[in-house]
């Protein structure tokens, strides 16, 4: 199929819709793209924002598989009725039944050469930089593919 962007366009605006569709997340839309939340006094917490590294090409007969790695990070400030710790680990089990399980993403990715999961979680970290403020680092690689030479085509 013949698409009006890039298929790697569609995958991550999938990601974005899945992200989005997480309640406790409360900083709509999600952002793409690394980033911090740039006034961290008047954001809206919990602010999410997502992000590829890490990418690898291979070739299959007339299709390019490509691998990389997705990161979403989940920032959460304690209040009242938050606890911080308590948030991370909701927001974990959010994020990575989203991504695994979003019909959006699913219909952009294919397993990898040896038969790989085409979303497969990598890591997920609990960061703390402050006593308000707690970050969630989860990691998956993404394996999806295209015609060889034509981004645009989704190679079905």
């Amino acid at each position: 199929m013949i698409l009006d962007k890039p298929v790697k366009t569609y995958l991550m605006a999938a990601i974005q819709n899945a992200m989005n569709g997480i309640a406790e997340i409360a900083q709509k839309p999600v952002k793409y793209g690394q980033g911090i939340p740039t006034d961290q006094d008047t954001a809206v917490y919990p602010w999410c924002c997502f992000f590829d590294e890490k990418q690898s090409k291979t070739r299959r007969n007339r299709i390019e598989i490509t691998n990389f790695e997705l990161v979403i990070q989940v920032w959460v400030k304690e209040s009242d009725a938050v606890d911080v710790e308590d948030m991370l680990d909701l927001l974990d089990a959010k994020v990575e039944a989203a991504i695994l399980t979003d019909a959006g993403i699913r219909q952009y990715v294919m397993p990898g050469l040896r038969g790989e999961e085409p979303v497969d979680p990598l890591s997920s970290d609990k960061l703390f930089p402050d006593m308000q403020t707690g970050i969630l680092q989860a990691v998956y690689r993404i394996t999806y593919g295209h015609a060889w030479a034509n981004p645009f085509d989704t190679g079905t």
